[in-house]
């Protein structure tokens, strides 16, 4: 009982304590709209001062001359942003000439490429155009070297047919020979009957 008595105790006691702070930051409320009226009053006025005074803090005076060094502070501000707007614009800028110089080194070396590859092809046509060349004298020096050997047998045809001609020559001459010499035979063998006739007429006649 004693700790529910003590518990309601101190939820009264929180109660009044927010209560208290509620009405203080009303009041405290109150003056700040009422300083800020009387502010904007003496601004509108063209007073030499400005008051300010927030939560119930002392008031303190600012001059022209803070409000004037402020307006300084504030333009050397907007030139300072201006020159921050002007360099992020440059490195913009030298962003997009650093990306075209890539591009450009990129361009160069393809250009380079390309060079290189149409010197190799106009090489490689080169080399074609002599391996015909080479197939064709090849193909020539080998029809060159049948017809040699056709003309060295040619030649030998040609010494062979004089040889057998020579020797069909020959061989006819050998046979008018034979034959003459067999006419020879026969007429030395009449020769022979016809002395041995002549001696038996001889013979007979001396009978």
């Amino acid at each position: 009982m004693r700790a529910r008595e003590r518990a309601n105790e101190n939820a009264r006691e929180s109660k009044s304590r927010g209560r208290k702070r509620g009405s203080l930051v009303e009041g405290r409320s109150e003056r700040k709209s009422v300083r800020t009226r009387k502010r904007n009053r003496g601004g509108a006025r063209g007073s030499a001062c400005v008051y300010v005074c927030v939560c119930g803090n002392t008031c303190r005076a600012k001059s022209n001359s803070s409000l004037q060094q402020t307006a300084t502070h504030c333009n050397r501000l907007q030139q300072t942003a201006t020159h921050c707007n002007t360099l992020q614009h440059t490195a913009t800028h030298c962003n997009t000439l650093q990306h075209t110089a890539t591009h450009s080194n990129t361009l160069q070396h393809t250009a380079t490429h390309y060079n290189t590859l149409q010197h190799t092809a106009l090489h490689c046509h080169t080399l074609q155009h002599t391996a015909m060349h080479c197939t064709t004298l090849h193909y020539t020096a080998t029809h060159c070297n049948a017809l040699q050997h056709t003309a060295t047998h040619c030649n030998t045809l040609h010494y062979t047919a004089t040889h057998c001609h020579t020797l069909q020559h020959t061989a006819t001459h050998c046979n008018t020979l034979q034959h003459t010499a067999t006419h020879c035979h026969t007429l030395q063998h009449t020769a022979s009957h016809c002395n041995t006739l002549q001696h038996t007429a001889t013979h007979c006649n001396t009978l």
